[in-house]
């Protein structure tokens, strides 16, 4: 009863799911199945988006199987061809060896979630992943953490999260045009939302008659985030 009241999205290593019970267990429970922190290679990714039907992965490239050669902070054009040369034929890939991220970038039906910092993922790489997932598969996340939490990560050399927040995330898209304001703002909110299972039925990701407001109000004069509405409460920022 906790997990079925308290959770609405759960990241998982598929390749640590071996008999796919924990799968089971979370689509029982209307939990929305999110692919990350994972070291699997391509065909584990495959059988984890064909077999078992997820659609959605948390912050690509970030603690995920990648490719040798190919470095998600990169950015210089090497780099990212080297990434182009695979997607664009499969006889390149080798099921084994290359990781799970090239499956969920060649995949169609699959979320990307990324973290737009410039510092997770270059600008470089977030631009081809717009490019190949447009505004309905391209997905803004954020693992913004406590300042002192990140210092101290910093000290011992190591990225324990982030300090940009999300509205900043969308800024920063802008910034670098990705893509004009709209579409961007439908990757910061509709395009996750609408494959929250729990979350739907609490009207995340649409607006609609009976249904409770989640709604996010945007300035766009200070490309920031001016308040929130939710259910009938009216939350402003000054």
């Amino acid at each position: 009863p906790f997990i079925k009241e308290n959770v609405i999205l759960f990241t998982l290593a598929p390749e640590l799911d071996k008999t796919g019970e924990a799968i089971k267990f979370l689509k029982e429970n209307n939990i929305t199945i999110s692919i990350g922190h994972t070291n699997a290679n391509y065909e584990e990714g495959l059988r984890a988006i064909d077999k078992h039907g997820i659609n959605l992965c948390t912050h690509i490239f970030n603690a995920m199987k990648g490719i040798k050669g190919f470095n998600h902070r990169g950015t210089d054009k090497n780099n990212l061809e080297i990434l182009k040369e695979k997607l664009s034929n499969e006889n390149k890939i080798n099921p084994k060896d290359d990781g799970i991220m090239l499956a969920l970038l060649r995949h169609k039906d699959v979320i990307s979630t990324t973290i737009p910092d410039g510092l997770h993922v270059s600008k470089e790489v977030i631009k081809f992943l717009y490019k190949i997932k447009g505004k309905d598969k391209f997905s803004i996340t954020t693992d913004m953490v406590s300042s002192p939490f990140f210092k101290e990560s910093e000290k011992e050399g190591t990225l324990g999260g982030g300090q940009t927040s999300f509205d900043k995330c969308v800024s920063i898209l802008t910034t670098w045009n990705v893509s004009d304001l709209e579409d961007i703002l439908i990757s910061a909110s509709a395009t996750t939302s609408k494959v929250l299972n729990n979350g739907r039925n609490k009207g995340f990701g649409e607006i609609q008659y009976e249904k409770d407001a989640y709604i996010t109000i945007w300035d766009s004069s200070k490309n920031q985030v001016k308040g929130t509405i939710i259910g009938k409460n009216l939350f402003l920022n000054f």
